[in-house]
This record gives structure tokens, C-alpha cells and sequence, in this order.
């Protein structure tokens, strides 16, 4: 009896339990002005304090300092129109693409200089840049001549022969162990994977319409392909290189908004920016679903997820600035929708992806507790007609 008493009085505190462990992560958001000119993409730089973010009208790179929430107060020259920027896995180099005048610029991490401007005499309309592993070794998008590119940042080299994808290729995503290269062709609607040991494409995916992003799961068993035109995610299996689900109902406004997409390191979330909202959708990646989005409070573009998973941060195209999120727990939101910071980040406000639980939960979990008082109050009554008929034989 006083086995069965436990058993009903744990379930009751589960109950009870349940809806505080039910919310989502909570986020402390802090806006960090950097410079003016659109600022349109950014990266983190593993193992360090530092971030880079690019001003695509200003032609220039803002250094961003992680730890103290501020921009460093000058920038980075570099090329015309530059967009993309990505950083090698040990934090020495940085990569911007320029698009304008077709040419990478290479950033020493060290010294926060241009060490290399790295240009060829097809390259036409270059886009997104990654790294292989190795560190210096990377893969450019030659968009408007539908091909891909290697170029060598410590050397400051390109290699003149090209790799043929689709038509408009947009950006890069490398699996983890380096073996193969997924291309978004904006252009075709496609996906075109790269065999890196032949460096020959050994299949084409058809996606959803004008893919722009790719993220590669950190066990590199999915590639997710932002659908610019479509406002949807394929996902796709990197094993059997079909898609295998793709999630839509992203057009939570403007169509055409989502703009860029990453990973936290775990595997488990997937942020997306958008170009014309005011939030990041947020993907459960273990249901495939959208969970509640996080408020930023301004629009945003490039997204990007720090080396030890604990910060994200995301390019503010139109406000010139970026927005540091950290990832905090056992914290109570102030608000689900809180003011942004204008102040460089020394007042950061809470936000909070912690929805109101569904109505059948409720009705479920009401129905749940009903039954534990219930049980309770019938072994109480028990054991008193137990305790007072002994009474009586005595």
C-alpha cells in the first residue's frame, strides 16, 4: 500500500513538473553596432573571442569582440561588394568573398589584416566560400560561370581549373571528415555533391527553388538546403544523396525571407535567419518541426554558431549591426519579445522560445492529476477503514 502511495504521489509531482521542463532554451540577445553599409554575413572564429561580419556596401570586414560585446572601431578594407565570409576550423584565416569584383580577400585571424587578394581572370560573380579540412585549402562559388573553384589562402593562389556544377551556384557545405562538397545552384534548383578525392560531381540533387544556403549536420549524415524561392528546407540523406524530408511553412512572412541557416554543434537545433522578419525560425531536428522562433527585434541575414555551440550571431542587413545571442539556461525570460539593445551590448535583454504548452497537453496532464489525487485519496481511505476496523477487534 505504502508502494502504491509513492507511486501515485511521484506521478503528481511529474505533473506538476512537467511544464517548467517543457520550455525551450532561453536567450540573452545583445545588438552590437558595427559599421554602416548592409551588414550581410558573419563567422565566428573558433577557439577565440572573435567574430567577423561584412559591411557589403562599405567594402569592408567589422571585427567583432564576443566576450565584451563590442566592434573593434575600425574595419577591414577589402574588396568590392563583399558578402560571404568563412574562417578556417584553427582560426588563422579568414575568407571574404567579393563580389563585385570577383575576388577573395584573406584575412590573417592574428593580425586582422588582408594578407592576399585572391583573384582569376574567368572567375565572374564569385559567392560563397568554405574550407577544406587541412586549414587552408578552400572552395569558392564561381557563380556566373557555374563552377567551383580551389584556392589556397596562406599562398594566395587560385587553382585555374574549375569543377562544373549547376547554374549560379550560391554556397558550400563540407561534411566533417572532408569528403565531400555540397553545392547550392541557385540557378537549376539543384544541389550538385562533389566527390573531393576525384573532384568530380557524382550526383545532382533537384531541391526546392532557388536554393541559396547549405548546413551540414555535425555528424555529416544530412546536408539542410535553404530554399530561397520556395521558403522551405530539403533535407537531404548525404548517404543515398535523396532528399528525405523537406520542412515548409517557413513563410511566416514576406516570401522570399529566409536568408541563411546553421547548425548548433550538438546537431539538435537549426537556426534560420530572415531577410525581411524580425525573428530566427528555429528547427527541431529531431522531429523535423519549427519550434517557437526567437525574437531578435531587427531583420537579419547571415547566421552563424560559435566552435563550443554556446553563442550565435546574426548579420543585421539593415541596421548595421550584429545581434550576439548566447544560449542560457535557468533563466526566466522578462519577456518573449524584448526590446533590443542599441548600446553595444552592455545591456543584453532575455528572450525566450518557451511557447504556452498545447491544449491537449493541458487536458492530458489535468486528466493525469485528477487520477493521482484520486488514487491517493482512495489508498488513504483504505488504510483508516483498515486502521479502524483492527481498532474494533482489539
Amino acid at each position: 500500500m505504502k508502494k502504491l502511495s509513492w507511486i501515485a504521489s511521484l506521478a503528481f509531482l511529474a505533473v506538476l513538473a512537467f511544464p517548467a521542463a517543457s520550455f525551450a532554451t532561453t536567450y540573452l540577445v545583445s545588438r552590437i553596432p558595427t559599421s554602416t553599409g548592409n551588414t550581410f554575413a558573419v563567422a565566428f572564429v573558433p577557439g577565440q573571442s572573435k567574430a567577423y561580419s561584412t559591411n557589403s556596401n562599405a567594402g569592408t570586414v567589422s571585427v567583432v569582440n564576443t566576450s565584451s560585446r563590442t566592434s573593434l572601431g575600425t574595419t577591414i578594407p577589402v574588396g568590392s561588394r563583399p558578402n560571404f565570409v568563412s574562417v578556417n576550423s584553427n582560426g588563422t584565416f579568414a575568407l571574404v568573398s567579393n563580389t563585385w569584383d570577383s575576388s577573395v580577400s584573406v584575412i590573417d585571424v592574428s593580425t586582422n589584416s588582408v594578407t592576399h587578394t585572391i583573384t582569376d581572370p574567368n572567375w565572374y560573380i564569385v559567392r560563397g566560400t568554405a574550407f577544406l579540412p587541412g586549414n587552408t585549402t578552400a572552395l569558392v562559388a564561381d557563380s556566373g560561370n557555374n563552377a567551383v573553384a580551389f584556392v589556397n589562402a596562406a599562398l594566395g593562389t587560385a587553382n585555374p581549373v574549375e569543377i562544373t556544377v549547376g547554374v549560379s551556384p550560391e554556397y558550400i557545405g563540407i561534411t566533417p571528415n572532408g569528403a565531400f562538397a555540397y553545392v547550392a545552384n541557385f540557378g537549376s534548383n539543384n544541389v550538385s555533391v562533389i566527390n573531393l578525392q576525384t573532384n568530380t560531381v557524382i550526383a545532382t540533387i533537384p531541391v526546392g527553388t532557388q536554393p541559396s544556403w547549405v548546413a551540414i549536420t555535425p555528424d555529416g549524415t544530412k546536408a539542410l538546403v535553404l530554399n530561397w524561392g520556395s521558403d522551405s528546407i530539403s533535407v537531404i540523406d548525404t548517404v543515398t544523396n535523396t532528399v528525405v524530408t523537406t520542412v515548409s511553412g517557413l513563410n511566416e512572412g514576406a516570401s522570399g525571407s529566409l536568408s541563411s541557416i546553421a547548425l548548433t554543434t550538438d546537431g539538435r537545433f537549426a537556426y534560420i535567419s530572415r531577410q525581411y522578419e524580425t525573428h530566427l525560425s528555429v528547427i527541431d531536428m529531431t522531429t523535423m518541426t519549427l519550434t517557437a522562433p526567437v525574437e531578435i527585434g531587427v531583420t537579419t541575414y547571415g547566421v552563424s554558431v560559435s566552435s563550443t555551440g554556446g553563442q550565435l550571431l546574426t548579420a543585421n542587413l539593415w541596421d548595421n549591426s550584429v545581434s550576439l545571442i548566447d544560449f542560457v539556461s535557468n533563466v526566466t525570460p522578462s519577456s518573449s519579445s524584448p526590446p533590443i539593445n542599441s548600446s553595444s551590448g552592455s545591456a543584453p535583454q532575455l528572450a525566450s522560445t518557451g511557447a504556452p504548452l498545447p491544449v491537449a497537453f493541458w487536458v492530458s496532464s489535468s486528466a493525469l492529476l485528477i487520477t493521482c489525487i484520486g488514487i491517493s485519496l482512495k489508498l488513504q481511505a483504505k488504510g483508516y477503514h483498515r486502521r479502524n476496523h483492527r481498532g474494533v477487534e482489539r
